[in-house]
C-alpha cells in the first residue's frame, strides 16, 4: 500500500510540469445525500469560521470531515471552493496545493497512533459536532463518508487507514482517480485554482457564515432528537467531569447512553460528550471507562440487585422530575431504550442483573451480542 501512495505523487508531480490552471464552476451542493440532517452543512460552517480554513484546511477538524461528506465529483475540491465562497475569497486553493494532514491532526482522531478506523471516524465526527451542539446525522452517513476515504486509498479491509494514505487522500483524490480495490491507477488534469462564479441556487452555499443549531442528540429510531434526551445529554454534559472518565456515576449519562442514536450509542455519548467539553486528543471508549458502581445502580434499583424496566422509568422520569422536564410523550420511549439493553444482556424478562448492566455500559460498543428479545 505504501507503493500505491507513491504511485499516486508520481502520477500528481508528472501531471504538475503541464497542467494550466484550469477555472472550474465546482458543484458546491453541501452534501450528496438529501436527508442527513444538515450535518454535512455544518461542518462546512464550522470549518468556514477557522481562521486557517484556506490556508492550512486539515489543520480543523470540521474541514476534514466536511470534505469526506461534500459532494460533487471533486468532493475535497469542492468543499474547499464552497469555504472560499462562504469567507468571500474570489478564489480557492486546490486540495494538493494546501499544507497534507498532519501527524498531530491524524493521532487526535486515531486510537493507536497508527490507523484511523471506521469507529474512530464515527467518534471524530460526531466529537466535532458536539462542538455546535449537533446536527447528528444518523451514523450510517458518517460511515458511507468513511467507506469513500476506505475505497479511495484501498484499505477495505476494515483495519484503519494508515497515517500517510489518510493524508493522500486530501492531497490527491482531486486529481488522481483511486481503482479503489482492485485496478489500475489514472488521473485527472490536475487543478490548481478555482476561479468563483456567483452562486445562485437553492441547493449551494452562501456567505456570510450561518450557524446551524438542532437538538443534540439523535434517538436510535429515526434518527430524530427527541426532547427527553436531549435534556438527559446536557445534564450529563454538565455533571461529567473535563476527561469524561467518571459518566456512569451520573444517572443522567447513563439514561442519555440508552437513548443515543448510532450503531455504538454508549460510545457516541461518551464521544459526544467529551467533545462538547472542548476537549482535543481522543475521546474516552466504554471499555476503558470506569465501570458502573453498585452505588449508582442501587439509586434506580428497588430490590438492591436487578434493574427492572419499572425501575428504568421510574428512574427516568424521577430525574427528568427534577430538571423541571421536558418528558417523553410515551412511556414506550424509555421502553424501548431498556429494551435494547435488555437484547444485548439476554435479560428479556424481570431485572437485569447488576454485573449484567454494568457489562453493557462497559462492552457493548465493542462486544456483539447473540442474544435478542
Amino acid at each position: 500500500m505504501m507503493q500505491l501512495a507513491v504511485t499516486f505523487a508520481t502520477i500528481v508531480l508528472s501531471l504538475a510540469l503541464a497542467a494550466e490552471a484550469s477555472p472550474i464552476h465546482a458543484d458546491l451542493s453541501p452534501s450528496r445525500r438529501a436527508s442527513d440532517n444538515g450535518y454535512c452543512k455544518q461542518l462546512l460552517n464550522t470549518c468556514a469560521a477557522s481562521p486557517n480554513a484556506l490556508s492550512n484546511p486539515w489543520s480543523v477538524k470540521a474541514c476534514l470531515f466536511g470534505a469526506s461528506c461534500f459532494g460533487g465529483q471533486r468532493p475535497v475540491d469542492n468543499f474547499l471552493a464552497a469555504v472560499a465562497s462562504a469567507k468571500n475569497a474570489s478564489s480557492a486553493p486546490a486540495s494538493h496545493n494546501v499544507p497534507r494532514v498532519s501527524q498531530t491532526v491524524f493521532n487526535s482522531i486515531s486510537t493507536n497512533g497508527k490507523a484511523i478506523t471506521q469507529q474512530n471516524f464515527i467518534d471524530g465526527v460526531f466529537g466535532t459536532l458536539a462542538t455546535t451542539n449537533g446536527p447528528f446525522p444518523d451514523a450510517t452517513f458518517v460511515i458511507q463518508d468513511f467507506s469513500r476515504l476506505a475505497e479511495w486509498t484501498a484499505f477495505c479491509n476494515g483495519q484503519g487507514i494508515p497515517s500517510k494514505n489518510f493524508a493522500d487522500y486530501y492531497q490527491f483524490s482531486a486529481t488522481v482517480n483511486s481503482p479503489g480495490c482492485g485496478g489500475t491507477v489514472t488521473s485527472s488534469a490536475r487543478i490548481t485554482t478555482i476561479t468563483l462564479h456567483p452562486i445562485t441556487t437553492a441547493s449551494t452555499i452562501r456567505s456570510p457564515v450561518t450557524t446551524i443549531t438542532a437538538s443534540p442528540v439523535p434517538v436510535p429510531t429515526g434518527g430524530v432528537a427527541e426532547v427527553s434526551c436531549s435534556k438527559m445529554y446536557d445534564t450529563c454534559v454538565a455533571q461529567a467531569n473535563k476527561a469524561v472518565s467518571d459518566a456512569w456515576s451520573h444517572p443522567a449519562c447513563l439514561f442519555a447512553a440508552t437513548c443515543f442514536g448510532g450503531q455504538r450509542p454508549v460510545d457516541g455519548l461518551l464521544s459526544a460528550v467529551f467533545g462538547a467539553k472542548r476537549n482535543s486528543g481522543a475521546a474516552p471508549t466504554s471499555v476503558k471507562e470506569t465501570r458502573l458502581s453498585t452505588t449508582t445502580t442501587k439509586s434506580i434499583s428497588t430490590d438492591g440487585k436487578t434493574v427492572t424496566q419499572q425501575n428504568w422509568i421510574d428512574g427516568y422520569y424521577g430525574l427528568l422530575s427534577s430538571l423541571g422536564g421536558p418528558f417523553p410523550t410515551s412511556a414506550s420511549i424509555v421502553i424501548n431504550d431498556f429494551d435494547r439493553v435488555r437484547g444485548w444482556t439476554g435479560f428479556c424478562k424481570g431485572g437485569i442483573p447488576f454485573k449484567n448492566l454494568a457489562d453493557y455500559f462497559q462492552f457493548s460498543s465493542s462486544v456483539s451480542s447473540n442474544t435478542s428479545c
